[in-house]
């Protein structure tokens, strides 16, 4: 079996879920069960969960954990389309729906190497000559690059990111972030780690892909985050990384979450 918990800020268990080596749930317990348990989308191997259908999205296809393989073809790969995993997902997991990887407890060695040579790609593409980072005032846009901007909000500084949506690699978020870090005006006490920033970008990605998909998708993505689905969508187009203060408690367990779930791949 396998197993997820989602802790609170204080460290105490609220969610559990258990599944099967396939991913199909087998229970979700905790006093946040009925709420959290059910609205967030990040369950088995940090996947986002439909609760309409049953099946998970791995970034660019859906995987059926009772049919225990893809509902659609790879493009990439030969042989059996649509198996998950080469039907061994006790050792394998596959984060975008194109290639497998092990498993964290079988490949750490290998696992390594493989973030080690993404990250090498992601700073090629994003690094000081691509990315134009700049304080509000001081600098302004430059065109053919990814811009980031520090601006005043009230009594914080926010950092905006451009066309934040099309970035969605977890690498490539990195080298951009690696590269944010390096202005003056970053302070990593004031915007956390850079797995806390990565999951931030995430669910922004996540809100606006959902606000913009199917029916199910806007209406789980609406109840999710109490607000209108144009709002979420208006408001999830472009990412700005806030200061810990301006964020609600409620904001910073969400991002925890997503944090555990998903962002350990590079704590390398």
């Amino acid at each position: 079996m396998h197993r997820d918990l989602s802790i609170d800020p204080k460290g105490t268990e609220v969610v559990k879920y258990v599944y099967d080596p396939w991913g199909r749930i087998l229970s979700t317990t905790g006093s946040l069960a009925s709420t959290l348990g059910t609205h967030q989308p990040f369950r088995y191997r940090g996947y986002v969960y439909d609760v309409e259908t049953g099946f998970y999205y791995l970034r660019s296809r859906y995987y059926n954990p009772v049919w225990q393989r893809f509902i659609s073809a790879d493009v990439i790969m030969k042989g059996n389309l649509f198996n998950y995993c080469a039907n061994c997902p006790l050792l394998l997991y596959d984060p975008n729906g194109k290639d497998f990887l092990l498993s964290q407890q079988f490949g750490f060695l290998i696992e390594k190497d493989i973030v080690r040579r993404s990250m090498l790609e992601a700073r090629k593409k994003y690094n000081a000559e691509t990315v134009h980072v700049y304080t509000e005032g001081e600098d302004d846009y430059r065109e053919g690059k990814l811009n980031v901007m520090f601006y005043q909000s009230g009594r914080y500084i926010n950092i905006h990111i451009g066309d934040s949506t099309t970035v969605r690699n977890e690498y490539e978020m990195e080298a951009i972030i690696e590269v944010i870090e390096q202005h003056p005006a970053f302070d990593s006490k004031l915007y956390g780690s850079h797995a806390h920033m990565r999951a931030q970008w995430i669910a922004h990605n996540t809100a606006y892909d959902y606000s913009t998909g199917s029916q199910v998708q806007k209406v789980l993505i609406s109840l999710l985050a109490r607000n209108s689905v144009e709002n979420i969508k208006g408001s999830s187009q472009e990412l700005d990384f806030r200061p810990y203060g301006n964020f609600t408690k409620s904001q910073l367990l969400y991002y925890s979450l997503i944090e555990t779930i998903c962002c350990s791949i590079l704590d390398y």
